[in-house]
């Protein structure tokens, strides 16, 4: 693949994805990325780059509690402000089985934290959201001062649930594990959940569990073999 970047080298990637959920994960240890988001964008477009809902840079850390950190682009070339908001540690757990977990950290619920402009918001429920129509509309949406992903929630039983995420940036993608412990921390809290739960995306299912305080998400990834583009 030809991008515009200044060098012409070979650029080492591996392709995973969790649930249909896709990444394109790069070694930021050993490399350095410093690409313009018509790059990043590039390289996520699935017609004349690699193609991936998002782009995942591991890179070297400074904090001795922790082995790496990491850096996400969205589809669209924007980067992700993930250390602003979860500035905590993720801690992946891998089994025989190939089930991975994720331990996701504490939820935010205060609002200029997320961000989101509260005041004045008219809640109205409304069955049956076309996602790919309303959910730019929710991203976009002035309450939201950098952007939101929006989730679409059919509940099943207590502990089973239905769900699709227009991601900020991305689009519809066939699953979002962010977006899955958002939509299973609004259920606890509005009583309509109970923990742990089943959450059916089109790309697959996903197990979470909630204490009150931190969140596991449980899930397959398949890994693709590592490729190089230029």
């Amino acid at each position: 693949m030809n991008t515009t970047h200044k060098t012409s080298s070979m650029i080492p990637f591996t392709k995973m994805q969790g649930a249909g959920n896709d990444f394109i994960v790069l070694n930021g240890i050993d490399h350095q990325f410093n690409f313009t988001a018509d790059e990043w964008r590039l390289l996520a477009d699935r017609h004349f780059g690699i193609g991936a809902d998002q782009i995942l840079i591991v890179e070297k850390t400074s904090r001795v509690d922790a082995d790496f950190k990491y850096r996400i682009f969205n589809a669209d070339g924007n980067e992700v402000e993930h250390c602003e908001i979860m500035p905590g540690i993720i801690v992946l757990t891998i089994t025989d089985d190939g089930q991975v977990t994720v331990d996701m950290g504490v939820p935010i619920f205060n609002a200029p934290d997320i961000p989101f402009i509260a005041d004045h918001l008219e809640h109205k429920k409304i069955d049956n959201y076309p996602a790919a129509i309303i959910g730019p509309q929710i991203e976009a949406h002035p309450n939201f001062p950098k952007r939101v992903n929006a989730g679409f929630v059919q509940i099943i039983d207590m502990h089973t649930i239905m769900l699709r995420v227009y991601e900020r940036g991305s689009g519809e993608t066939l699953a979002c594990g962010t977006g899955a412990c958002a939509a299973a921390v609004a259920g606890i809290n509005q009583n309509l959940l109970d923990s742990p739960f089943t959450i059916n995306t089109h790309g697959g299912v996903l197990t979470i569990s909630w204490n009150k305080k931190e969140e596991n998400a449980r899930g397959e990834v398949d890994l693709n073999e590592l490729k190089k583009s230029n």
